[in-house]
């Protein structure tokens, strides 16, 4: 890529032309480029091919697109990736034999790296077609690949608004080898509001490493859904107060405070979680969850009445 902004550099020195420019911004694809797809040169063809893909569509593109042909087998993924951003001339069933399966592992080479890129890119933008079926042909990429393409792929897997976790998806979530990006895929596909059940067996891990890697991205989730399922966990584990005070600043304050008052609240829950949550609300809550500890703080239980009559205290000072 860096060799192809350098050569029309060179040719516009050449001319008398401005110094070398950035390649085209992604909604303005140069007219350069464009030529350099119909080049007999499978090196410039297959270097225009893959910038091509990620840029804005226009009617000049589009009839490139449509013209193309591989100079050589070496451009020849290139050309097809760049074809498929038009679905009348790439099936989706095609695009998706592009990608490599589970058991195919994506080659590190420059060359396949960069093809895989693209088609992972291109079928992102095909996700309202089949949304299970796209899902299905990224998440090994997500799981597995290197992470300039696993990576990019969690938001198209994040725009699939799945409405259920397969039984075959949340499989491959519990087997993948990379436990941090196994967490970050459940959370894409909103496994804290369809299956918690598998974030928490990450959040109530015996591995402080896969323990702490769920809470540090849950945390981030926007979903009140998902800090519900970190604190809830945390309070039930004897050696998590560093957690909580890990949480002042962090933006979350509220909704903490929020689900701490609502699990003390809880007559269904231990009465150890239930202490444990108004001492950390003491700390975490604010203001605003006063009210909800009045029915505590009459509470005929001598124990929860006084963690209450605490927690309420340290509210009000705040």
């Amino acid at each position: 890529m860096l060799g192809l902004q350098w050569y029309w550099g060179y040719v516009g020195r050449l001319s008398g032309g401005s110094p070398p420019q950035p390649l085209a911004s992604p909604s303005d694809p140069t007219t350069p480029l464009i030529a350099a797809l119909a080049s007999t040169s499978a090196h410039r063809q297959r270097a225009a091919a893959l910038t091509l893909a990620s840029l804005g569509m226009t009617p000049e593109l589009e009839l490139a697109i449509r013209s193309a042909s591989p100079a050589d087998e070496s451009a020849q993924a290139a050309v097809q990736c760049l074809k498929a951003r038009l679905p009348d001339l790439v099936s989706l069933d095609s695009l998706v034999a592009h990608l490599p399966s589970r058991n195919k592992a994506v080659s590190r080479t420059r060359t396949r790296v960069d093809e895989t890129t693209c088609f992972a890119s291109v079928l992102s933008t095909r996700v309202r077609e089949d949304p299970l079926r796209v899902v299905r042909a990224l998440l090994p990429l997500a799981l597995s690949a290197p992470a300039r393409i696993g990576g990019p792929t969690l938001a198209a897997v994040e725009d699939a608004r799945l409405p259920e976790i397969p039984p075959d998806i949340l499989r491959q979530l519990r087997e993948g080898w990379n436990e941090g990006m196994n967490i970050r895929a459940a959370i894409a596909l909103r496994a804290d509001e369809l299956a918690p059940q598998l974030l928490e067996e990450w959040l109530r891990s015996s591995d402080t490493r896969v323990r702490q890697s769920a809470r540090h991205f849950l945390v981030r989730a926007p979903r009140p859904s998902a800090i519900r399922l970190v604190v809830r966990a945390a309070a039930d584990l004897p050696d998590d107060r560093g957690f909580f005070l890990t949480l002042r600043g962090s933006g979350r304050d509220r909704d903490v405070g929020s689900v701490l008052a609502d699990q003390a609240l809880d007559a269904s829950e231990p009465l150890a979680a239930r202490l444990r949550a108004l001492e950390f609300l003491a700390e975490l809550g604010s203001v605003s969850q006063l009210a909800a500890l009045d029915g505590l703080l009459v509470s005929p239980d001598p124990e929860l009445r006084a963690y209450a009559e605490a927690a309420a205290s340290a509210l009000r000072n705040r």
